[in-house]
């Protein structure tokens, strides 16, 4: 009886334990949970405050103020527009020829007359001076010719000799006059190719992007580059046909013209 009375003690002690172990956790739960609530009315709380500091009056909006006058007042319209060279001209070389040398800067300005590219000279120099051997040749022919028609003129009258062989004479003088004539255009053909060489402006002006690089063989139909004038230059901008009549309306409607210089 006694040890059976011991065992149903201790069980009741076990069980007392066991519920006051789960009331404490139970109870430490509903603690944490009130703080939590409360320490989250307190942050809410001091916000609102916070706001509520913080808020403070402002100043009014400060206005500018201007006296009104009546005056006349210019109307006026801006476009947006396009310039363009007044003259744009493109260059090209005059003769054919392997380009040496570029001595412009592009988009820099240049002047008339300016060298702008140089193609390779040797060619046409070798050009000239064959037309100027051939032109001496034919100054030497008709000298020969002239000493014959001057010694044949008096023997023909004297009958030393036929006049078949005077007239034959004159016309050799006549043929030889021709290879001269042609012996200096030749020449001077020759001495304008081999200033053709040196490729200059045409105009004065900007210089735009070359569109060769040296090395390359230029044609007469390559463009090299473009020059333009820029002095005076050219506006292009784009109008209603509102804005067309009433600038046309101050002029008189014989002689409109908004592409004038004026």
């Amino acid at each position: 009886m006694i040890g059976w009375g011991s065992g149903r003690l201790r069980n009741s002690l076990r069980g007392a334990r066991e519920e006051n172990s789960l009331n404490g956790k139970r109870f430490s739960f509903r603690n944490s949970f009130l703080l939590i609530i409360f320490g989250s009315l307190l942050c809410l709380c001091s916000g609102c405050a916070q706001s509520r500091s913080s808020a403070r009056p402002q100043r009014p909006p400060e206005v500018e103020v201007a006296t009104v006058v009546q005056k006349d007042v210019r109307v006026y319209s801006e476009w947006v527009a396009t310039l363009d060279g007044y003259v744009n001209a493109q260059i090209q070389p005059q003769v054919t020829g392997y380009l040496i040398r570029q001595d412009y800067r592009e988009g820099s300005f240049v002047h008339k007359d300016d060298v702008l590219f140089e193609i390779d000279p040797r060619p046409f120099q070798a050009l000239l001076d064959q037309a100027k051997a051939q032109l001496a040749q034919a100054e030497a022919q008709l000298g020969n010719a002239t000493l014959n028609v001057n010694r044949d003129i008096p023997e023909a009258q004297a009958k030393a000799i036929p006049q078949s062989q005077l007239d034959t004479d004159l016309q050799t003088q006549l043929a030889d006059k021709a290879a001269v004539e042609a012996g200096r255009a030749a020449v001077e053909q020759a001495a304008l190719n081999l200033g053709f060489t040196k490729v200059r402006s045409l105009i004065s002006g900007i210089a735009g992007i070359a569109q060769v690089q040296v090395g390359n063989l230029v044609t007469l139909t390559t463009v090299l580059t473009g020059v333009s004038q820029v002095d005076p230059i050219k506006a292009y901008f784009p109008i209603t046909g509102e804005e067309y009549l009433r600038i046309a309306g101050k002029f008189s409607p014989d002689t409109v013209n908004l592409f004038s210089k004026s």
